[in-house]
């Protein structure tokens, strides 16, 4: 094999590999800098949509827990049962108002969408959003509209349905 000297080397590099445009750099840098902004956006917006969802499933959680205190304690040695249950729900749908009102991008009125909420009083357990409860439940669903990202087209609103359940956990034995 023969050896090239260095003239003979730059002289086939010129011919194999041409002189760049100046600034050809910045057109990819730019493009990459797109990428990376979308993929940031893109990671904001998810970010920001979960924290939606937990902040509305947290509403309705705590609403159905606060709700759920609303049990009669007469029969508190044999079985627990509910008070009136258009208190519990009056109660329920209350606290989901109040709890709602910290969902960020909340579109409407925070009690107009609680009034909207489903409630069922499981006085003796029963089946509550797909889970068996053995003991007296309060389930709850309600569906939240969102302020969703606009693309510029389509609704930008979104709705997201949140569902809860809450027990009264009788402990037995002494303190």
């Amino acid at each position: 094999m023969k050896r090239l000297t260095l003239q003979q080397f730059q002289q086939l590099r010129k011919k194999v590999l041409p002189r760049r445009a100046q600034g050809g750099v910045l057109a990819v840098g730019a493009a990459f800098m797109m990428v990376i902004m979308l993929i940031g956006g893109l990671g904001w917006f998810y970010a920001q949509r979960v924290s939606q969802i937990q902040r509305a499933e947290s509403a309705i959680r705590e609403s159905t827990r606060t709700a759920a205190q609303m049990w009669s304690y007469t029969s508190f040695g044999s079985e627990a049962a509910f008070r009136d249950s258009a208190e519990v729900e009056a109660r329920a749908t209350q606290m989901l108002a109040l709890n709602l009102a910290s969902v960020p991008g909340l579109v409407g009125n925070p009690l107009d969408i609680a009034r909207g909420a489903t409630w069922i009083v499981l006085p003796r357990g029963g089946e509550c959003n797909g889970q068996m409860l053995s003991s007296a439940a309060l389930c709850g669903r309600v569906e939240v509209p969102i302020q969703s990202i606009s693309l510029g087209f389509g609704d930008s609103t979104a709705t997201i349905t949140v569902e809860a359940a809450s027990r009264l956990d009788v402990v037995t034995g002494s303190p």
